[in-house]
C-alpha cells in the first residue's frame, strides 16, 4: 500500500513539476523569438540583408504563419533584387490580409521591375469589398457570429414556444437570416483559404505549354515572378492561366504555391 502510494505521489509530482516548467519555456521561447526579431531588423536597418533573411527564416521555424515576417521577408528580398520570392511573401501576406496596403504597394512595386508582366488590373469596389470581408483571417469571426445567431435563433423558439416574446416571429426570421448569412460568409472564407490556387513562377524562363508533356508546342516564356491562377495537375505539370487570359500547362517545379 506504501509503495502504490509513493508511485502516486511521485507521479503527481511530476505532473506537477511539467505544469510548472511549461509556462517558464513559454516565456523563454517567446523571449527568444523577440530577441531575434529585434537581430533580423536590425540587420535590415543596417543593409545586411543576407542575414536579416537567415534570421526571419529562423523565425517562420517557430511562427510558419507569421504575416509580419512575410511581410519584411518579402521587403528582405527585394532589396537582394530576389523579385520573385519578394512577390511571393508579398502574395502570402495578402492572402491573408487583403486590406494590407503596405504589402499590396510593395507587390506592385516589385511587379514593376519584372519585364513581361501583365498590369494588374484595378478591381471593382465592390469586388474589393468583398475579398476584405471575406479574407481567409475572418474566418474565425464568421464562425463565431454564426454561433451566436445560432445561439440566438433557439432562444427566440423557446420564448415563443412559451409566448414570453413579443414580435417572436419578425426576431426569429431575424436571427435565422443572419445565421444563414454569417455561416455563408465562413463556409465561403474557410474554402477561399482551402482552395486559393495561386502560385508564383520561381523559375528564371519558365515554359508555357499547349499539353502536359515535355515535347507538347511551346506557347511562349513566363517572367519568373507571375502570379498564375492553377487549376489542374496532370502527370508533372500544372494548368495555369496568366492574368493577360493566356493559359497553358507549366512544370510543376517551376512554382511555388502562395
Amino acid at each position: 500500500m506504501t509503495n502504490l502510494f509513493q508511485q502516486y505521489l511521485c507521479r503527481i509530482t511530476v505532473f506537477l513539476g511539467i505544469m510548472f516548467c511549461m509556462p517558464q519555456f513559454s516565456f523563454a521561447q517567446q523571449n527568444d523569438a523577440a530577441a531575434l526579431w529585434e537581430s533580423a531588423n536590425r540587420y535590415y536597418a543596417a543593409g545586411q540583408y543576407d542575414s536579416a533573411r537567415i534570421q526571419y527564416l529562423q523565425l517562420l521555424e517557430s511562427d510558419p504563419e507569421n504575416v509580419a515576417v512575410w511581410y519584411n521577408l518579402g521587403n528582405t528580398h527585394y532589396r537582394l533584387n530576389d523579385l520573385p520570392h519578394a512577390v511571393w511573401y508579398y502574395q502570402k501576406v495578402l492572402r491573408v490580409q487583403p486590406r494590407h496596403e503596405a504589402a499590396r504597394q510593395n507587390l506592385a512595386l516589385a511587379e514593376s521591375r519584372i519585364n513581361g508582366i501583365a498590369p494588374r488590373p484595378e478591381s471593382l469596389f465592390f469586388i474589393h469589398w468583398w475579398n476584405a470581408v471575406t479574407a481567409t483571417n475572418t474566418t474565425n469571426v464568421w464562425a463565431t457570429l454564426a454561433f451566436i445567431f445560432f445561439v440566438l435563433t433557439i432562444l427566440v423558439l423557446y420564448l415563443k414556444k412559451d409566448n414570453k416574446l413579443p414580435y417572436s416571429g419578425r426576431y426569429l426570421s431575424a436571427a435565422v437570416v443572419c445565421f444563414v448569412l454569417t455561416t455563408g460568409c465562413a463556409l465561403y472564407s474557410y474554402q477561399h483559404y482551402v482552395h486559393y490556387n495561386k502560385s508564383v513562377v520561381m523559375q528564371e524562363h519558365a515554359v508555357l505549354l499547349d499539353a502536359p508533356k515535355a515535347a507538347a508546342k511551346v506557347l511562349g516564356n513566363i517572367p519568373a515572378g507571375s502570379t498564375v491562377s492553377t487549376s489542374g495537375k496532370q502527370s508533372g505539370f500544372v494548368k495555369i492561366s496568366l492574368r493577360n487570359g493566356r493559359s497553358g500547362w507549366i512544370d510543376i517545379r517551376a512554382l511555388e504555391e502562395i
